[in-house]
């Protein structure tokens, strides 16, 4: 959880280690924590106090100088090895010796091991099993919990429950701010059951510094400079040639480069060979490259993040020279095992050429990953040949089925094999005709919901299913990007919040799905994209604002928004007029569209967490979100703030808003708003019992009814006049969490609806895509894409697009 952090204060201690401390790092053969006669002494293991770093003898031994401030005695654990017992002794008035045991391991070349971040919870949840069933089946040199353990009650679940011996693999734990408690000082509780708040360790070619929260609840003991100090001892008496990993709950870089400084001492990390930084704190999935060296944000395994990143724990695979590999990944967690032939969908109607048909398949378990996929055809109650699919992203699988020249009604058989062993089946029938089904592509879709108002209204009608036309893969994930419409071509952006590889823009023939260029972009693209004068306009984490040629994805300008690396940027884009607004924060900006030239920026307020919100722009006035911070109003001419909301139902800004017939409808927590875009006054607003808005939803508003997105329920709509509930559509649970803290299943919904005549259209993160009937909320049809549907539907002439978060992009006809 992202706090104001209180300044780290060292004061003296009562001395401790006021003689020398001495001891032995052995070589613990039958690991039974005892050095038998036999069981040889380690030479040169690094041992610490906290400030001195000293080498063991040939004989193992080391002699540790009088320090009257340590607390504990650590042993850096070398390559090959893992502690026996633990990595670290507390130091006891009388205790003579300091001996570690250390066990032999297989981790000396290529290993992977596993982060969880900002669990904060006192009890058993569904992603614990996850983590171990998962380093069970998967080889795991270590589990690192990057803090915020949270409390005490979570502390103490954790010292009982998730530690080396219940997990099987070293568990090692660094402190956060909300583990700085009330005490002699704010880490005392912490030491109690997990000791030294800052240490080493070693595995394969990596050199792992674990560093400690600078501030938080309490008042720590220790400041920045200490740890600086034993920094450079520990580093002094380390392998020059391996790479260095840190490990910490926040990140100490705010600008270019990987300098440690305080109190007029620095350090550059660069010179150390560091090659990755890796916390949490912020509750999201966000990777940027400081000075060559890649920073990793690793979301909540329990719950949504704050930006609503996907619950997940991050695997992360080194390779035999110590480098961060491109098998680094995500684990999305509480998914037991998924399988889904999105296409051919159950009863779709496909048309083949030449013989063939597409296949789209989602396939995912938390605990093993999908090492293969194969779809087979049925005939007389026999498998045929089977086909393998390839792999796509973590999620889908693609390939061409052979079809030859089969009419009518057929049936497949999907099954999915996983690294364990586990194997998951499925069957679906579909037809095949010689009628081919094509789009006439109208109206540009350039915003969120359409339009810069988010009215999220198309012409048409879709009362029925409506048909598959074409898909796509993207080859990488896609959130909350939706996809938007201009001049005869249909635009995505994807996701790697991993290895930053699969990070694109992406054009398509709107009307064939034919993919006409690609853009790589140097971060994640999060949120809202848009169309407009022949540019698609795309801002990534890092702040980075796009302007690529609509024709040629050729870029004709950029934009650095933000030179710092946090808070990652999640605010979608809007378009209006030949000014483009983008950014977050104090770094929001009108742009001309023509040549990215400044039209103004916000000067008059900052903070916030990064903001799963898009920009809406009508009346006058531009609305921007902060989350954890409030809603804000600027003139859209010169910038000038118009008003600010920042009381406890708004400030906590998730969904967007959208205006209608010149007034604001805004739903924000378990509240609905009606509010005056000029003077910000709240006209009428109405508490929504059993009802969250967390989700990132814009609603959708007409003459009579108001239909938002929730978090928790669905799809509701609402009186319009007085914000009464008149139906509710209930989705199923959500495949994963990705709504702020929430840790159950719940119904929920991060879109924004589409109105297509008298049927609501919607995806929802249960994987399916629904079309409801406006007026009643009576089922009309749905689509199982097998996978979370993060982004909102667009619609141009009778083609509807939509994407799902395995990286599938569809168009469907409608007005049948």
């Amino acid at each position: 959880m992202k706090k104001y952090l209180l300044l780290a204060t060292a004061f003296l201690l009562p001395a401790l280690a006021s003689a020398q401390l001495r001891g032995t790092v052995y070589h613990d053969a039958d690991r039974n924590g005892l050095r038998n006669v036999s069981e040889k002494g380690l030479a040169g293991i690094s041992v610490s106090d906290g400030k001195n770093v000293v080498k063991t003898s040939p004989d193992g031994s080391f002699e540790l100088p009088a320090n009257p401030q340590a607390r504990f005695v650590t042993v850096t654990t070398p390559s090959g090895y893992r502690p026996g017992d633990a990595h670290y002794i507390r130091i006891e008035p009388g205790r003579e010796k300091y001996d570690f045991g250390l066990v032999r391991t297989g981790y000396t070349g290529a290993f992977e091991f596993v982060q969880i971040a900002d669990t904060e919870t006192p009890t058993p949840k569904e992603w614990l099993d996850n983590l171990k069933a998962y380093v069970a089946a998967n080889p795991t040199a270590f589990i690192m919990h990057t803090g915020d353990i949270c409390y005490k009650p979570g502390q103490e679940f954790h010292a009982a429950n998730v530690r080396t011996r219940h997990m099987g693999v070293p568990m090692y734990y660094i402190i956060g701010n909300h583990d700085l408690l009330g005490g002699d000082y704010g880490e005392q509780h912490y030491e109690n059951l997990f000791g030294p708040v800052w240490y080493s360790f070693e595995a394969g070619n990596v050199h792992f510094l674990a560093l400690p929260m600078l501030g938080g609840d309490h008042a720590p003991s220790y400041n920045k400079k200490q740890v600086l100090e034993w920094i450079k001892n520990d580093l002094a008496q380390t392998d020059p040639d391996k790479k260095v990993i840190i490990f910490d709950h926040d990140l100490w870089f705010q600008g270019d480069d990987v300098v440690i400084r305080a109190g007029g001492d620095s350090i550059d990390m660069k010179k150390h060979n560091l090659v990755g930084y890796i916390y949490g704190h912020w509750h999201s999935q966000y990777v940027k490259e400081v000075d060559g060296v890649k920073t990793y944000c690793t979301s909540t395994p329990d719950k949504g993040g704050i930006d609503h990143s996907p619950a997940c724990f991050r695997v992360f695979s080194i390779d035999a020279e110590g480098n961060i590999s491109d098998k680094t990944r995500a684990r999305y967690t509480n998914i037991p095992g998924t399988l889904t032939a999105a296409l051919p969908a159950q009863h779709d109607t496909l048309v083949a050429v030449n013989g063939t048909i597409p296949v789209r398949v989602n396939a995912y378990r938390t605990v093993s990953p999908a090492t293969s996929v194969r779809v087979s055809l049925i005939e007389n109650g026999k498998k045929g040949r089977a086909v393998s699919l390839t792999p796509q992203t973590d999620w889908s699988w693609g390939g061409m089925l052979a079809v030859g020249n089969r009419k009518g009604v057929q049936e497949m058989v999907t099954e999915a094999n996983f690294a364990d062993g586990t194997r998951l089946v499925e069957h679906r029938s579909f037809v095949l005709t010689d009628t081919p089904a094509a789009v006439t592509v109208g109206g540009d879709w350039g915003n969120l919901g359409g339009n810069a108002s988010h009215s999220g209204v198309a012409e048409g009608q879709a009362p029925y299913a409506p048909r598959y036309v074409w898909s796509q893969n993207a080859g990488g994930n896609i959130y909350m990007a939706s996809p938007v419409v201009g001049d005869g071509k249909v635009f995505i952006a994807t996701i790697d919040d991993d290895n930053l590889e699969k990070c694109r823009v992406i054009a398509y023939d709107a009307a064939t799905g034919k993919e006409l260029w690609q853009f790589k972009t140097g971060n994640s693209v999060k949120n809202t994209l848009v169309y407009g004068d022949g540019l698609v306009l795309a801002c990534d984490a890092a702040m980075q604002l796009y302007a690529l040629d609509a024709d040629s994805g050729e870029p004709r300008w950029t934009k650095q928004l933000n030179p710092y690396v946090l808070p990652e940027n999640l605010h979608g884009l809007a378009i209006a007029d030949g000014v483009v607004y983008a950014g977050q924060g104090g770094y929001f900006t009108a742009l001309n569209t023509k040549d990215g030239s400044v039209i103004w920026k916000n000067e008059a307020w900052g903070g916030g967490e990064g903001t799963q919100s898009t920009t809406t722009v009508g009346e006058g006035v531009a609305l921007v979100s902060a989350h954890w911070n409030g809603l804000f109003a600027h003139d859209i001419k010169d910038g000038k703030l118009l008003w600010k909301k920042q009381d406890s139902k708004i400030r906590f800004r998730d969904g967007s808003p959208t205006i209608y017939d010149g007034l604001v409808y805004l739903a924000s927590r378990d509240e609905l708003f009606l509010i005056n875009p000029q003077s910000g006054d709240i006209l009428k607003s109405a508490v929504q019992p059993g009802i969250t808005f967390e989700g990132a939803c814009a609603p959708v508003v007409t003459p009579k009814t108001v239909y938002v997105a929730t978090a928790d329920n669905g799809v509701v709509a609402f009186d319009r006049l007085t914000f009464k509930p008149v139906w509710t559509y209930a989705t199923r649970p959500a495949l994963f969490y990705s709504v702020p803290y929430y840790q159950d299943f719940q119904n929920s919904v991060e879109t924004s609806p589409v109105l297509v005549g008298n049927t609501l259209v919607f995806g929802a993160s249960d994987g399916w895509l629904y079309g409801v009937d406006a007026e009643t909320g009576r089922f009309l049809w749905k689509r199982n894409l097998g996978a979370p549907i993060f982004s909102s539907p667009a619609v141009s002439g009778d083609a509807l697009y939509v994407a799902d978060f395995s990286g599938n992009i569809y168009c469907f006809k409608i007005n049948r």
